[in-house]
This record gives C-alpha cells, sequence and structure tokens, in this order.
C-alpha cells in the first residue's frame, strides 16, 4: 500500500506498535524512550529523539518514509541535514540501502490491524487540523470576560519582563545587547539562532572602527563580514560580487574565525524575502546606518523628548527600515536572480516587530540598570500603547476562542500576551498556573 508519510508519522509518535516485540531490520532489540519533536523545517522529520538499540542509548533524529529506498531517492545521505539521524523508520523495507542509519520496519510491528491503524491516523491528522489555538476553547463562555483582559495583559508583562531579563544576560554592553537582538529577530523563528550566532562572532565594538567610512563602504565591508563568516557564499560562484566579498572579508581582521555552516541555515519552506541571504543584507544595512551613534544613544535621544507616543514609535521604527540595494535588489540568494526587483529588506512591519522584542526591553533593562524609574515606565507605556493589530493566526484564533468578536485587538500588547497564553502556558499544559484554567476547574 502507498501510505502517506504524515500517517506514518501518526504511527510513530503516537506509538501505534508492539512496543515489547521492537526491532530493527538487523535484528536488534529497539526500545523507545521519547519519539522526539516534529519538525516542520528542513532536515529529519523528528527531532531530540531517544532510543536503545542492542542496549545501547542513542540521542538523535528520526526520518520518516514508505519506503526505505526513500533516503537513497532524496540524497540524505549527502545532507548535512541528516547527519543526526539514528533511527530510518521505514512502512516497508524495499531493498537494503547501504549509507542508511539503523531501520524500523513498520509493517511487521503495528499492534493492531493495518486498517484500523490506519483510522486511528485518520482521527489524528482530523484532530491536529482542527485543533483549537487554546485547549479549554469549548469551556471558555463560562469565565468572566474581564478576568480573561486582564489575564493576557499580565501575561504580555510576563513576556516582556522576560525578555528584558534574557538580553541582560547577552552583554553588559547596552549597544551589543541591541545588536545581538536585532540579529535574532531578524532571523525571524527558523534562523534565529545561526543570525544570534553570527552577531556574536564580530562584536559591536570591533565593528565601531568602520564608522569613520563612508555610508556605502561601511555596507560593503560589513556584507563581505558576515557574508563570508555565514558559510553561504558558494565557494565555486563566480559572481563578480561573491568575488569581491571573498576579497573584501580577506583584508578585514576577521578572516581567521571559524565561519558557521551554510546547514546551519533554513531556506525550507520559507517565502524568497524571509531567506537568510536577505536577512544578513538587512544586518549588514541596518548596522551601517547605526555604527556613528549607536543603537542606545540614537534610541535614547527619541525617548528623551517630549513628543506623542506615535511619534516616538515612528522614528525608532525608523532606525531598523532597510531598503534593498546592489546586488540584493536583484537576487533572493546567491546565484539565483529574481523575477521581480526587491525594494526593501526590513519595511515598517518588521521593523515594530523588532523595535518591540528587541529594543523596547533592551532600553526598559538600561533605565532599570540605571535606576531611571521614570525613564523606564517610559518605555513601558511605548511597549503598552504600541499601536497593532493582530498579525499572527495563533493570536487570532486564541482572541477568537476568548471573547469571539466582541473585541477587537488594537495594540501589540495584547497580542504578546495571547502569545504568552498560547505558547507558555497552553501548550505546556499549565492549567492549574493559568488564571482562566483555574476559573473553568473552580467551576
Amino acid at each position: 500500500m502507498n501510505i502517506p508519510e504524515k500517517y506514518l508519522r501518526h504511527i510513530w509518535k503516537n506509538l501505534y506498535l508492539n512496543l515489547a516485540t521492537l526491532q530493527t531490520v538487523d535484528a536488534k532489540p529497539l526500545q523507545i524512550l521519547a519519539v522526539g519533536t516534529l519538525n516542520r523545517n528542513e532536515g529529519a522529520d523528528f527531532l531530540g529523539a531517544k532510543i536503545l538499540i542492542d542496549g545501547e542509548e542513542r540521542f538523535g533524529d528520526v526520518e520518516i518514509h514508505a519506503r526505505a529506498s526513500d533516503w537513497k531517492r532524496h540524497r540524505h545521505g549527502e545532507s548535512a541535514h541528516y547527519d543526526k539521524v539514528i533511527l530510518h523508520v521505514v512502512f516497508e523495507r524495499d531493498e537494503p540501502i547501504p549509507d542508511s542509519p539503523p531501520v524500523l520496519e513498520l509493517s511487521k510491528h503495528l499492534n493492531d490491524d493495518l486498517h484500523r491503524v490506519l483510522a486511528r491516523c485518520i482521527r489524528d491528522e482530523a484532530a491536529l487540523t482542527n485543533r483549537p489555538a487554546l485547549h479549554c476553547a469549548s469551556l471558555l463562555a463560562s469565565v468572566d470576560d474581564e478576568l480573561k483582559l486582564d489575564w493576557v495583559r499580565r501575561l504580555a508583562e510576563e513576556r516582556f519582563s522576560r525578555k528584558v531579563e534574557r538580553l541582560k544576560e547577552l552583554s553588559e554592553n547596552d549597544d551589543e545587547r541591541i545588536y545581538r537582538a536585532l540579529a535574532r529577530a531578524l532571523g525571524y523563528a527558523e534562523n534565529a539562532a545561526p543570525m544570534e550566532k553570527l552577531a556574536s562572532l564580530v562584536p559591536f565594538e570591533r565593528l565601531k572602527s568602520f564608522a569613520t567610512l563612508s555610508f556605502a563602504a561601511r555596507r560593503e565591508k560589513l556584507e563581505a563580514i558576515f557574508f563570508s563568516l555565514s558559510g553561504l557564499v558558494p565557494e565555486s560562484l563566480g559572481e563578480a560580487y561573491a568575488t569581491a566579498l571573498r576579497a573584501e572579508f580577506e583584508r578585514t581582521e576577521f578572516a581567521s574565525l571559524p565561519k558557521l555552516q551554510a546547514s546551519e541555515w533554513v531556506f525550507f519552506r520559507l517565502r524568497p524575502a524571509n531567506f537568510p541571504t536577505l536577512r544578513i543584507a538587512a544586518l549588514a544595512e541596518i548596522l551601517s546606518k547605526n555604527l556613528e551613534r549607536g543603537f542606545l544613544k540614537s534610541a535614547t535621544d527619541i525617548i528623551e523628548t517630549s513628543l506623542p507616543i506615535r511619534r516616538k514609535l515612528a522614528l525608532l521604527e525608523s532606525l531598523f527600515l532597510a531598503d534593498a540595494s546592489g546586488y540584493w535588489q536583484t537576487h533572493y540568494r546567491f546565484g539565483a536572480e529574481a523575477k521581480t526587483p526587491l525594494k526593501s529588506l526590513v519595511g515598517k512591519t518588521r521593523a515594530a516587530e523588532i523595535v518591540l522584542n528587541a529594543l523596547l526591553p533592551a532600553l526598559y533593562g538600561f533605565y532599570q540598570t540605571r535606576g531611571d524609574d521614570a525613564r523606564r515606565r517610559d518605555v513601558f507605556a511605548l511597549y503598552a500603547a504600541y499601536p497593532k493589530g493582530l498579525t499572527s493566526e495563533l493570536s487570532s484564533a486564541a482572541m477568537r476562542e476568548l471573547l469571539g468578536d466582541v473585541y477587537q485587538v488594537k495594540s501589540a500588547m495584547m497580542e504578546q500576551g495571547l502569545i504568552e497564553l498560547q505558547k507558555s502556558y497552553c501548550e505546556a499544559f499549565r492549567c492549574l498556573e493559568c488564571a482562566i484554567g483555574k476559573a473553568i476547574f473552580e467551576r
């Protein structure tokens, strides 16, 4: 039977298997200690699994296919994304694959008739597709609306405070904190870690020596450093831009630093506008704008004016706007020309996200450390009043389930609270620590 891989993933995740008699195709006893976490990006299907094969504990990834030959057909043995695979789970072993990891053949170990197992998988998939944003969605009508709103506001404060503390741990230098947080924010969820790692290789203070150069020369230096260290410039690419990057990089003090691996970056399932190549180009552009004065000086000058809140926020956002220029006006990645020219690398919406998630927490921590409570309150007032509607599907769904259509979200702080509710409480099943969950259980 040609069974879709999404159903095979349910068999693995929910362990619809005879666990007591599991073994690999070469007859070695297999115990599953943890199935891992479903991976929605490039690489193996499940990450962080733990198994015992013939008594030996192994920790790593699990790749799932309909047939064993898919490993070879998809050329996984040639990709660094699959280096950590500890188990190849297949429905049937149609042929032996010499370079494949240990293989578990599902068809021989199901804990029920195949048709009944598939029926369970179909129900699992339907439940996953129609799953509410909040587990208690069907019970929320019994909870007072003011309690819900107050709890979401408290969670927004909780989320903000956690970001403040995390940024304090990055560095004692305030410009360095903002720079590292900026890099992480530009990476989005998929490339946040490699972007932050890239920024950590070249500290803000060491880049400030380029502040005396012209803006264009500054950006050229930074692009050469960031792209070369990212590991994303193909060695064989003979384009003039790539050649110039390599040559410029060799003339900098950073030329001897270790580079990231290209496999650390995620392109899979990303819109071209969110490719890490464009995020790195944006980092170079934004840094070029702010090297001379520094992020902190520019931002505190804005905070300490008597301008209205909306004007302050617009000026803070302007620090992080980035136009496309040069090579990155016509390319999304190296060697592949874009069909339509790019005008912007970071627009107003993304700049607002950076101010919310990186700049304001850093400024709050700065004034907190100085003991300047008045300015600290000014920063939080900007966060609380940020005029921004719901932009995430997750928060929109959570809001509909909480209050239906009677309440319209107009502040970013409310969206942050909804995200905190769903991710930190609902996904973690912290129902008894949640004010809404407690109210439901009390009834």
